[in-house]
């Protein structure tokens, strides 16, 4: 900072790359130089006393110090904005490097000698590069460098060092007369804070790059003002600049954020306006008659004087805006070229006439208001007052507009403005596209949007097409709103034409007292909706046909008009051939009927809490994939009710056990898929039930909540899978109950049941099982983890097949000689979980009633063929061949002992004895009873005298020592 005396100083010269500011009271008249890097900062006060303040034109210095020269090396830079790159062809002299950089070109055009000059301290070997704005130029035009660039190897690309000269004058609104015409450098800026509206009178001479406007007021660059091409302004926000457009067209750039006003317009005729760029408000004001030859820019809005004309050709007036009371009157008819009079809001004249016929060159398009087509043109005898082959918008048009008289062979296009409504009339059938902006809406008869181009945009801009009829073939495909809606009313109902075509999410809206019939492709997606009915009237209806598997169909905005004081629509569809409908269809309200004869799938989700009906009574049939426990059928068959209802339990466990249409006979049939079960209530099985319900498939079924002593028949359950009927308490299981296909029962007590009814059948749960009751034929049978008891049958043909190993104490029971078990799982020995047999019934048939041995000894005894007689009532044979049947147990009795004599000479005659020998078909052992005292009573055992009481599998002469006399009960 400067504060000395400086009246006596001729020249103070700055330099070094800082700011000086020169605040002295006393700062001369002398002469200020500012080296290139250099800044001098003064009041416009100050420096207006000066003799002039000069900086250095731009330099660049490669590198900053030494670069090594070869021919052919390259070094670029900007000039004035412009890149070019210049290719020392010669390094040699100077002079033909700065040939070389003269010829550099951009965009075809060269340089030009002197504008950038090269200067060095010699050129080869090392040397320090610079380049400077040349004579040619102006001390204020820019330079900057790019990077120099050597062939040589090893030698690197250089980057530049850029230094220019900066002056920068402040306070400018204290000295609004300033001559600032002495004032060059590279860069020169003044600044005018405003404090309040002022007018600049001074002279911003060729140096000053930028007036800064800053503060929020008015600027006028006043008449006496001295401007050049040199002078830019930068307006802030805020902020504006008013100036003559002889001043506008005279200076440079024109930007910031604030606001320009362009005065006096009329009296520049050729002002260019394009280098106002400014993103505030822009205005042009022209208060006499004049033609316009200049640019009038881009934003700017240029108002004529009331009672004064701008004429101006097409090509100028193109996209400008208009204002004022006054005259804009287009000089030229014939368009070649686009043309955007849409914001001409003065007066429009063309030709200086008021029925001007204009024309249109093709593919070319002419953008005109509405209100200015009374001055296109006089009707003359029919001629088209628009013609040509081109197009034609027109912005602002409410409706009211003839345009019979636009016979252009292009697009006829009309930009609506508010709400507009075409029903009748042809003032505007010449139209092909329609424009519906934001908030606006256009309604428009059926027959004049037939084959249209209607486009709505922005929120709430919709169109609605009425009267149409179903019948009839439309053509809306290219009728569309972006945020807003397409609404087409159908006043008369019937089927829908296969041909007409919609435009991308439109609406139906259907009449009271009408029905719509349209196909499921039809009317998916699309959202459908029906009048109240009113008045005593039906609400709108809707028919969908076609209802099938070939897509997901989605129905879900199809809604039917309500009572509304009437009585309410429908939203219907009547099922024709078998329909499997696709898993992804979503219904929506529409109510089905199932022809006769026919059967539709669907999934649960699909049919719960839909009305779906027969089409006569007892006619159609309905399968339901995926039925769960949510399903609800409440509205199924309840019109009319459908021939059969099959529902398909699909995976997991499904309880149906309650389910309101289960018990109340709706459902016919339950399919349970493999892995998935399905648990029912017992009711359903009753033998006194009114309904049959079947049940198949390959998958589980369980039977909840039954009564041990009520009779069930569950011969209608057919599944493959596992069959299980649940018993909630105690007793006797009812004997006339049918559990044919039950695979397991589960006992919440102790249970007795028949061998048929046990056939096959599992068991768990907390009871017991107790089967008495005799069966002819053989029985598979299973015991639970409890102390079961089984009785034999007596048909002595068959032996029924006994498993127990599950535990417990389990007895069988042998009511008669002829009894037999097949049993698995016995266990030998003593105490809990020991199995007992009971031949109790079966020595009681004897003579005697009891086992006896005249050799002596009772209870369990072992035999293995020695010399020693036989002695005990229950005897193990050990040591002997396996034997399989009474033959050839008889047979081992004829085996020789040691000692001689056979083993029948070491039993006593008229015995009555127990055999338990290994059967090695069985893999286990038999168990016989011998009745010589019944036989022949000659000591010798006979085939006659055995009967086969059962077979132990599993067990063998091994486990022989652990049988116990509790095993056996006589």
């Amino acid at each position: 900072t400067v504060t000395a005396d400086l009246r006596s100083v001729d020249t103070l010269a700055i330099s070094g790359d800082f700011n000086a500011t020169v605040n002295s009271a006393q700062v001369g008249t002398g002469t200020y130089t500012v080296a290139a890097g250099s800044t001098l900062t003064m009041t416009a006060t100050k420096i207006d006393a000066l003799t002039a303040a000069t900086g250095a034109r731009a330099t660049v210095t490669y590198d900053g110090g030494a670069v090594s020269l070869a021919n052919n090396d390259t070094v670029a830079f900007t000039y004035n904005g412009k890149a070019y790159t210049a290719t020392l062809g010669n390094v040699g002299n100077v002079g033909a490097m700065n040939t070389s950089i003269s010829q550099a070109q951009n965009g075809g055009v060269a340089l030009g000698a002197n504008k950038v000059v090269l200067s060095s301290t010699g050129v080869t070997g090392a040397t320090n590069l610079v380049l400077t704005v040349g004579s040619s130029g102006s001390v204020n035009d820019s330079l900057v460098g790019g990077n120099y660039t050597s062939i040589g190897s090893g030698n690197p690309t250089k980057a530049a060092v850029n230094k220019g000269s900066t002056i920068a004058i402040t306070s400018l609104e204290a000295d609004l007369d300033a001559n600032l015409s002495t004032v060059t450098g590279t860069t020169v800026t003044a600044d005018l804070t405003l404090t309040a509206d002022r007018s600049f009178i001074g002279n911003l001479g060729t140096g000053v790059d930028t007036l800064a406007v800053s503060g929020n007021f008015n600027a006028t660059i006043g008449g006496a003002a001295t401007v050049s091409s040199n002078n830019g302004v930068t307006v802030a926000a805020g902020s504006t600049v008013t100036l003559t457009a002889a001043d506008a067209h005279a200076m440079g750039n024109i930007t910031g954020a604030g606001a320009v006003a362009v005065t006096a317009l009329h009296s520049t005729v050729a002002a260019d306006l394009s280098r106002i760029t400014a993103s505030g408000a822009k205005t042009a004001a022209a208060g006499g008659d004049f033609t316009f030859a200049g640019n009038l820019g881009t934003g700017i809005n240029t108002a004529v004087a009331n009672g004064n004309t701008m004429t101006i050709d097409s090509a100028r007036i193109t996209g400008q805006t208009t204002s004022g009371t006054g005259t804009t009157n287009v000089s030229d008819v014939a368009y070649t070229e686009n043309v955007d009079l849409s914001n001409v809001g003065s007066a429009l004249k063309f030709n200086g006439a008021t029925n001007s016929d204009l024309t249109i060159s093709a593919g070319k398009t002419l953008s005109i208001k509405q209100a200015h087509l009374a001055v296109i043109g006089a009707n003359n005898a029919g001629n088209n007052d628009i013609s040509g082959a081109g197009n034609v918008t027109i912005t602002g048009v409410d409706g009211t507009a003839d345009l019979a008289d636009v016979g252009v062979a292009g697009t006829v296009t009309a930009d609506l403005t508010g709400n507009v409504t075409i029903t009748t009339g042809t003032n505007l059938d010449v139209v092909d596209t329609f424009l519906v902006g934001a908030n606006e809406t256009l309604t428009i008869s059926d027959a004049k949007a037939t084959g249209k181009t209607i486009t709505a945009d922005g929120t709430g801009g919709n169109v609605v097409i009425t009267g149409a009829t179903a019948a009839t073939q439309y053509d809306f495909s290219n009728i569309t709103a972006d945020e807003g809606s397409v609404q087409v009313k159908f006043t008369t109902g019937g089927t829908l034409n296969a041909a007409t075509t919609f435009g991308a999410d439109t609406d139906y809206f259907v009449h009271k007292n009408q029905t719509l019939t349209l196909s499921a492709a039809q009317a998916n997606g699309e959202t459908i909706t029906g009048e109240a009915g009113g008045g005593g009237g039906t609400g709108g209806s809707v028919v969908i046909t076609t209802l099938d598997a070939a897509a997901a169909y989605i129905l879900t905005n199809v809604a039917f008009g309500a009572a509304g004081g009437g009585t309410a629509g429908t939203v219907t569809s009547t099922i024709t051939t078998d329909t499997a409908l696709n898993a992804g269809t979503n219904l929506g309200n529409v109510a089905l009927t199932v022809n006769n004869g026919v059967t539709l799938t669907a999934t649960g989700g699909q049919v719960t809490g839909r009305k779906i009906d027969g089409a006569g009574a007892n006619q159609g049939g309905l399968i339901i994939n995926a039925m769960t426990q949510a399903t609800n059928l409440a509205n199924v068959s309840g019109t009319t009710a459908l021939a059969s209802v099959t529902a398909k339990v699909a995976s997991g466990t499904e309880n149906l056990s309650g389910h309101a249409q289960v018990t109340s006979g709706l459902i016919d049939a339950i399919e349970v898929a493999s892995g998935a079960t399905v648990q029912i209530d017992d009711a359903e099985f009753l033998n006194t039930a009114s309904d049959v319900l079947l049940v198949s498939g390959a998958g589980n079924v369980t039977v909840s909540g039954a009564t041990i002593t009520s009779q069930y028949d569950m011969t209608d359950i057919t599944a493959t899978g596992t069959t299980k009927i649940v018993f909630g308490g105690a007793g006797i299981v009812n004997g006339a109950s049918d559990l044919t296909g039950v695979d397991a029962i589960t006992l919440a007590g102790d249970a007795v049941i028949t061998a048929v009814q046990a056939d096959g059948v599992t068991f768990d749960g907390t009871g017991k099982v107790t089967i008495a009751t005799n069966a002819a034929g053989a029985q598979t049978l299973k015991g639970t983890a409890n102390d079961d008891s089984f009785t034999a049958d007596t048909d002595a043909s068959t032996a029924d097949v006994l498993d127990i190993s599950q535990g417990g104490t389990d007895t069988m029971v042998f009511a008669s000689a002829g009894n037999s078990f097949t049993i698995t799982g016995f266990t030998l020995g003593n105490g809990t979980g020991k199995d007992v047999l009971d031949l109790t019934a079966v020595v009681a048939g004897m003579p005697g009633g009891a086992l006896s041995n005249p050799n002596g000894g009772t209870g369990i005894a072992t035999y293995a063929n020695t010399a020693s007689n036989i002695t005990g009532t229950v005897v193990t044979l050990s040591a002997f061949p396996a034997a399989d049947s009474a033959a050839t147990i008889a047979a081992l009795f004829s085996f020789a002992v040691a000692g001689g004599g056979t083993v029948n000479d070491k039993v006593a005659a008229n015995s009555k004895m127990l055999f338990i020998a290994p059967s090695n078909s069985d893999a286990g052992s038999k168990i016989w009873s011998w009745n010589d005292a019944g036989g022949n009573s000659n000591g010798s055992v006979d085939v006659l005298e055995l009967t086969l009481h059962g077979t132990l599998m599993g067990i063998d002469e091994t486990d022989y020592p652990t049988l116990h006399a509790d095993n056996i009960s006589i």
